[in-house]
């Protein structure tokens, strides 16, 4: 991302007055199988 700073104020700005803004990064330590990687409800909750 060549701009951080200006992504993060233009995600912070979007949600509604008293919404919040979750920012999740997912680690793996194995391979992922390519088909655990199409199902996105594995990657979010």
């Amino acid at each position: 991302m060549p701009d951080r700073r200006t992504a993060l104020r233009e995600m912070a700005r979007v949600p509604k007055s008293g919404g919040r803004l979750q920012i999740a990064d997912i680690l793996v330590q194995k391979e992922v199988p390519a088909a655990a990687k199409e199902k996105i409800d594995l990657w979010t909750g």
